[in-house]
């Protein structure tokens, strides 16, 4: 059973672009509407391609990635669920980018803002500095990851927020690397 991350690379790898058709058996993404639904569709997209704002993009696959339905905080903590996500759009994505998490909290700003979706590539490992998301306490935090002589901290970028200081007894899971923020649409 691979995971998320590994499951989208397969997808790439065998030029799966549209998840839901190719696993479901109906294909691209006006499969579920009735012949009424895809008309007006095409008549719109030819609305569109008449005034210069769509051209078609022969051969353009849409990139999707899995959006969690549990946001990880900058804040003071909140449970990831890693099961239950949605897929989105992920053409303005990292190329790097596995997954996507919404944010809950303001202690990322004012470089990561409440609300904002951002794009994390997976890894089990973070260097000191960066920005990931990480489970520690059963709670999923965005935060930048210190690791020094005095330990390791998870530190937020508003100082009205005190470093998260891990103990030697809590286990501190990382879940990836915050390499972008997904346009707001």
């Amino acid at each position: 059973m691979p995971n998320a991350g590994q499951f989208l690379a397969l997808c790439e790898i065998y030029s799966v672009s549209d998840v839901m058709g190719t696993f479901t058996g109906k294909n691209g993404p006006t499969a579920l509407l009735n012949d009424a639904g895809r008309k007006l569709v095409d008549d719109y997209i030819t609305v569109l391609v008449a005034s210069g704002l769509y051209s078609g993009m022969p051969g353009y696959r849409q990139r999707t990635l899995p959006l969690y339905d549990l946001a990880a905080s900058a804040g003071t903590g909140q449970f990831l669920d890693g099961e239950s996500y949605k897929l989105i759009d992920a053409s303005d994505a990292p190329r790097r980018a596995d997954f996507a998490v919404r944010i809950a909290g303001d202690s990322m700003e004012p470089e990561i803002h409440d609300g904002s979706v951002v794009w994390v590539h997976g890894c089990e490992t973070l260097s000191s500095g960066r920005i990931g998301i990480f489970v520690y306490g059963g709670q999923a935090y965005c935060k930048r990851l210190r690791v020094n002589s005095a330990g390791v901290m998870l530190i937020s970028a508003n100082m009205d927020y005190a470093p998260i200081v891990v103990r030697e007894e809590g286990e501190l899971r990382v879940c990836g690397e915050v390499v972008g923020a997904a346009v707001p649409r």
